[in-house]
């Protein structure tokens, strides 16, 4: 639910015939975790472009700070409102994951420190806040109970591969930029959070935000739940961070399968959030359409056409422009 300004790179017909592999572009009713998980993501027609080794920056100016006139704690980050409680503040993994990409990339364009050390603040506010697993994952907890709608709700803690993607992105850049190997280490932790769950975790008795469902499609998680939500720009917002590892780690040939099959995913499923001449559903659970998400969802497919070169992303996002502008 939360958005947020990252430098993936930025920018076909969303209705093609069907795609020969794996899944399926005709909508499935949803189905719990436990009927439909699978082991083997699919990877599809996917290519990636790695372009030279380089993000694409989102910016090519320097941002305002999104969260300025927020909340903030002893340090001077910003605090998020509990939706349970108003009137409560509480570290947000996504709101310091934000803050800390739009001011590392402040620092890229304008060399100025200040925006430096406030993006190395953010990351170590994560770091504090994380817990590791016996498999050496890095997770970020959510304190605070979060109502979402049609009743459901997310209970603390609770984890989101939002966030967890976000947070990598940031912990590869800030180490390609200071050279400081622990930034290595907490990518490393985190990106493991990033593989497919297994069936116990499935089942309720561990920490999950990716899994791969009976078509062989590898989502990432906004919000895990027994009936998955697949909303569609946290999962795009998660594959920042799987892109920056891949593009960093390219001997690891698990991090680019993994993000091709997130991609496929995206490129399987896109049609099924597509309401001509209205804005695009949110997610495949729920009922809701957002013109403020629509909108995100553009962008984002733009980004993907940039960084596999194919059009098939960039003609999505014209289709989704010419449903609703706002």
């Amino acid at each position: 639910m939360e958005r947020c300004h990252l430098w993936v790179a930025a920018g076909g017909l969303i209705l093609a015939a069907a795609l020969l592999c794996g899944c399926t572009t005709s909508s499935t009713p949803r189905v719990s975790l436990a009927q439909s998980a699978s082991a083997i993501p699919a990877v599809g027609d996917v290519a990636v472009v790695f372009h030279g080794g380089e993000y694409i920056p989102f910016f090519t100016y320097p941002s305002v700070n999104p969260f300025r006139g927020s909340v903030v704690d002893t340090e001077g980050l910003p605090l998020k409102e509990s939706r349970a409680t108003l009137g409560v503040y509480y570290r947000n993994p996504v709101t310091f994951s934000q803050l800390g990409l739009t001011e590392l990339n402040n620092f890229r364009l304008t060399q100025d420190r200040k925006h430096l050390l406030l993006a190395m603040k953010a990351a170590g506010a994560l770091a504090a806040m994380a817990e590791t697993d016996g498999a050496g994952a890095l997770w970020l907890p959510y304190s605070e109970s979060f109502p979402l709608t049609e009743g459901d709700a997310m209970s603390a803690p609770w984890y989101s591969a939002m966030a967890q993607g976000e947070a990598l992105a940031l912990f590869v850049r800030l180490g390609e930029v200071t050279g400081n190997s622990e930034y290595e280490y907490l990518a490393h932790a985190t990106f493991r959070s990033l593989e497919p769950t297994t069936a116990a975790a499935l089942s309720g008795a561990g920490r999950w935000v990716a899994y791969v469902d009976g078509d062989g499609c590898y989502w990432l998680e906004e919000y895990p739940m027994s009936v998955p939500t697949h909303v569609l720009n946290g999962h795009m917002f998660a594959i920042v961070g799987l892109y920056d590892y891949a593009r960093t780690h390219r001997e690891d040939l698990q991090a680019e399968r993994l993000l091709r099959a997130a991609i496929w995913t995206v490129k399987d499923k896109v049609a099924e959030f597509r309401v001509p001449l209205q804005p695009s559903r949110y997610s495949l659970k729920w009922a809701g359409q957002r013109g403020d998400y629509h909108s995100v969802h553009i962008r984002q497919l733009r980004e993907l056409s940039e960084i596999t070169g194919d059009r098939f992303f960039s003609n999505a996002a014209e289709a989704f422009a010419s449903d609703y502008t706002q």
